[in-house]
Formats: C-alpha cells, sequence, structure tokens
C-alpha cells in the first residue's frame, strides 16, 4: 500500500522538464495510517515520503492517532 501511495505521490509532484516557468509553491497531501506508521517504524520507504511531503502540509483523519494504536495493537498480537 505504502509504494502506492509513493508512486501516485512522485507522478503529482514530478514537473514537465520540457515547461518552463512552472512553480508549485503549496501543496496539501491528504495521508492515512500507512505513510505514519511507514515512517514510524523505519521502513525501507521512510527515507522517500519524508522527501515527498518535506514542503508540503499533510492532512490527517481525526481518528488517525486511533488507528495508529490499533495498528500497533495488531502488531503486538501477531508479534
Amino acid at each position: 500500500m505504502v509504494n502506492r501511495c509513493l508512486a501516485y505521490f512522485e507522478r503529482a509532484l514530478t514537473l514537465d522538464e520540457t515547461e518552463q516557468n512552472c512553480t508549485i509553491v503549496y501543496v496539501n497531501i491528504i495521508a492515512d495510517t500507512n505513510i505514519f506508521l511507514a515512517v514510524v517504524l523505519d521502513e525501507p520507504e521512510k527515507d522517500r515520503i519524508i522527501q515527498l511531503t518535506s514542503e508540503t502540509d499533510l492532512i490527517a483523519p481525526e481518528i488517525l492517532p486511533y488507528e495508529i494504536g490499533n495498528a500497533f495493537s495488531t502488531m503486538i498480537k501477531r508479534q
């Protein structure tokens, strides 16, 4: 799931090099639990996620803390 999201962001944020006078000033990204967990758990995609989101604002649903708690709970149960 995380790799699919990264591929989408890479396509969305890539500018056509043939275009001139093209600037991205501000981007909001809606992020889900998978993105936050990949960074916190030091997954291989972590550096790419940070690179793609460093100049953006991340927007997440209000239930994100509960989803992260649920994910950690499930991970502990599965060991």
